[in-house]
């Protein structure tokens, strides 16, 4: 027994270095597990909200007559000025149940300045020529000589884009003082008499709200100035386009159709309208070190 202890007492350091070496192997082992286990389950734990782009389009085509209307009231009054129409989270009608804030932009409808000049002379009704207060529709003022069909003798001329040279209803008035129409190769032309009232250019009205509205329901849309075309989703941690005159509507959560998703699956076209869900009921987790499995329900 003496010839035992004496032999462990000569050897305590080396049973003391084992037992560290054991230790500290056993704390990174410990360690390990921790590093890879805990961004495991972070990443399990963490959900959004989501419009996915194929709700966002329903929700488009349903809401298309009040942005089409918004719109068109916009650009009639705009001035060389860029327009958006914004769908909104009211604050009811179970968004605050869903975690959402109110006012938050879902979806954007933005045209810039060029497009929505575009659109005022693509509605614009027709110009004219007035002379003494007369207007010819559609008629195009030319000052002779300066055109291959000016009458040698006149100062001006006023054509329109017809053939079919005739006076009286429905075809254009010639004003008084003026001869025509005369059938020319542009069309048909009346040039003034001698000391007759000149021709002065009358531009077209501009484009009713009304007739902005139904030109852009009727854009193909494929167009580049049509709604679709031009929108965008925002939602949570996106800023919507800027725009001069700025329209919101507001919508409630039966208009958008959503469903809560973990957060990897998220894409840049989803519209995330909370970043931070409660996991639907019914999830299930399983995770671990090398794989990760997540079930969920809407």
């Amino acid at each position: 027994m003496d010839a035992v202890l004496s032999r462990l007492f000569h050897r305590g350091h080396a049973v003391r270095a084992a037992l560290s070496l054991s230790t500290y192997g056993l704390f990174l082992y410990v360690l390990g597990v921790m590093v890879c286990w805990a961004p495991a389950q972070a990443v399990a734990g963490s959900y959004a909200r989501i419009a996915t782009p194929a709700a966002q389009a329903v929700t488009i085509a349903a809401q298309r007559g009040a942005i089409s209307t918004a719109l068109g009231s916009a650009i009639a009054q705009a001035s060389g000025t860029s327009v958006a129409v914004r769908l909104v989270a009211a604050g009811t009608g179970g968004w605050p149940v869903l975690g959402v804030l109110a006012g938050l932009t879902l979806l954007s409808v933005a045209l810039n300045n060029g497009q929505v000049a575009e659109i005022k002379n693509a509605t614009a009704g027709p110009s004219g020529v007035s002379v003494d207060g007369v207007v010819v529709p559609q008629g195009t003022l030319h000052q002779c000589p300066g055109h291959p069909d000016c009458d040698a003798s006149a100062a001006q001329g006023i054509s329109i884009p017809t053939t079919l040279c005739l006076t009286g209803p429905p075809y254009p008035q010639v004003p008084a003082g003026w001869q025509g129409w005369f059938l020319k190769p542009s069309g048909c032309w009346a040039y003034p008499n001698q000391g007759s009232p000149p021709g002065v250019l009358v531009p077209g009205l501009p484009a009713t709200p009304q007739q902005v509205t139904d030109y852009l329901n009727n854009l193909p849309s494929s167009d580049p100035n049509s709604i679709d075309s031009n929108a965008s989703p925002v939602g949570s941690g996106h800023t919507a386009p800027g725009a001069d005159s700025v329209t919101t509507i507001p919508i409630d959560a039966t208009d958008v159709s959503t469903q809560v998703v973990p957060t990897s699956q998220v894409t840049p076209d989803d519209v995330v309208v909370n970043p931070d869900a409660t996991p639907p009921a019914g999830t299930q987790t399983t995770s671990s070190t090398s794989q990760q499995t997540t079930t969920t329900e809407k």
